[in-house]
């Protein structure tokens, strides 16, 4: 996920397609080569390998990352529905989905790498 504000996005639209784009592959690449992705979790956290292993596997057996289109809407609305609960938020003030995310920068680069035919993360019940 990426929060810019709307001049950010007026000003500066190439370089955040390319990070979304970017950002999309090497989402893929955590579903498709542990053998790459591990040894750099390892040096840029400083955890022992058996850490890393144990939770790189948990987090992909959970489907945490969305190798298409980031947050999912489910995702957001029990984002949403938490802060209401414990009070960071009133409800006649939460935002919905639509008026958080833009996926306007994932669908272009999808037209540009393809859909994602791996894990597709879902919430609980769908």
């Amino acid at each position: 996920m990426l929060g810019v504000q709307e001049k950010t996005i007026a000003a500066r639209r190439a370089a955040l397609e390319g990070f979304v784009k970017a950002h999309i592959k090497a989402t893929r690449l955590m579903y498709t080569d542990p053998a790459k992705v591990l040894p750099i979790l390892v040096k840029y956290t400083g955890y022992p390998p058996d850490v890393i292993k144990d939770s790189y596997d948990f987090l992909v057996k959970q489907c945490i990352w969305d190798a298409n289109h980031g947050l999912s809407k489910e995702r957001i609305a029990f984002t949403t529905g938490v802060m209401v609960r414990v009070g960071n938020l009133e409800q006649s003030k939460a935002p919905k989905y639509e008026d958080l995310i833009d996926l306007s920068f994932a669908e272009k680069a999808i037209k540009e790498l393809g859909e994602w035919k791996g894990p597709v993360c879902k919430s609980e019940g769908s």
